[in-house]
């Protein structure tokens, strides 16, 4: 009789869990499209690109976002990133921060961001 208690319990508790299991929603990951770039491009649909990339797949808003603990996107970011290194260019600032995170450590923040290109394709980051 013991053996039948310890059975249907096991059998109870198992039941109970995957029910509890078919009810919780079910994150559904869509496999990302192909982001194609070309010169003729508008602005706007390349901020929409970019914007897309940001709050999706890149992960960005994980820790940067306005008045958040990351370096804030509140100001001109392009103003500060062109004056970062001197003889750079804002663009290549940027990229050489997303692929290789720790070559410039901003003081006052630890050196947290994970290099872009393991999670990001070439289009998406340049």
């Amino acid at each position: 009789m013991t053996n039948l208690k310890i059975l249907f319990t096991v059998v109870a508790t198992l039941a109970v869990f995957t029910f509890v299991a078919n009810v919780i929603p079910q994150v559904q990951s869509a496999v990302p499209r192909e982001i194609v770039l070309s010169a003729d491009m508008p602005p706007e649909e390349l901020a929409a690109i970019g914007e897309e990339i940001y709050a999706g797949a890149g992960g960005c808003t994980a820790c940067h976002g306005l008045g958040t603990r990351a370096p804030d996107l509140l100001g001109v970011v392009g103003g500060v990133c062109a004056t970062r290194v001197p003889g750079q260019n804002c663009k290549d600032y940027l990229w050489e921060s997303l692929v290789n995170p720790t070559a410039y450590i901003v003081e006052g923040f630890d050196p947290i961001m994970i290099d872009q290109s393991i999670v990001s394709s070439q289009a998406e980051l340049w």
